[in-house]
């Protein structure tokens, strides 16, 4: 597993990500919610798929999400690798 990247504050990682959009990497749905898709009904934490994980410094807050969508703009994330 991929280790977490680091936010110094929440608005920090807002401002990476401001879509608040998020894709299941096991169905490829679009998602407002960060955790759960209910079109597979796959958890973000499923280890067998693709996540994202995060942790804000500030509040030590630190979180397995999907990966917002964002990232395949940036070229941070893609599918496999």
């Amino acid at each position: 597993m991929k280790p977490a990247e680091e936010f110094k504050t929440k608005r920090e990682f807002n401002n990476k990500f401001p879509t608040k959009m998020y894709k299941c990497t096991k169905c490829g749905q679009l998602l407002t919610n960060p955790y759960y898709c209910p079109y597979c009904k796959t958890q973000s934490n499923n280890f067998i798929y693709e996540s994202y994980r995060y942790k804000i410094i500030e509040t030590g807050e630190a979180e397995i999400i999907f990966p917002p969508i964002e990232r395949n703009f940036c070229g941070g994330w893609r599918r496999g690798g």
